[in-house]
């Protein structure tokens, strides 16, 4: 199994299968043919053809599989997101300026 944490193309021949893990947030994108995504800890399969796109939450052991043709998709890896700031984080940031100055 391979871990993609960065963009990726993956080429895949007929009935060929690709099985790699994801650090983080990626966005499946088929550019030609049709493909079958699984991933572990989701509920359901999915079939994708050219012009589909799935999102996929990070830490996951996904398997693809090409149908009957070649198939083409990219891998776009999300940058992971920056923590969200509390109402106080802002305000002090806000004042911090202020603060400097006096001194």
């Amino acid at each position: 199994m391979h871990l993609l944490d960065s963009q990726q193309t993956l080429i895949l021949l007929p009935k060929q299968t690709y099985s790699f893990a994801n650090s983080t947030e990626i966005q499946v994108r088929v550019d030609a043919g049709r493909v079958w995504i699984t991933a572990k800890g989701l509920p359901d399969d999915y079939w994708l053809q050219a012009g589909d796109t799935l999102s996929l939450p990070p830490s996951q052991h996904i398997v693809v599989e090409a149908e009957h043709a070649f198939a083409r998709l990219d891998v776009l890896c999300q940058a992971p997101r920056a923590p969200k700031r509390h109402w106080w984080q802002h305000l002090l940031a806000y004042l911090m300026p202020a603060i400097a100055a006096r001194h």
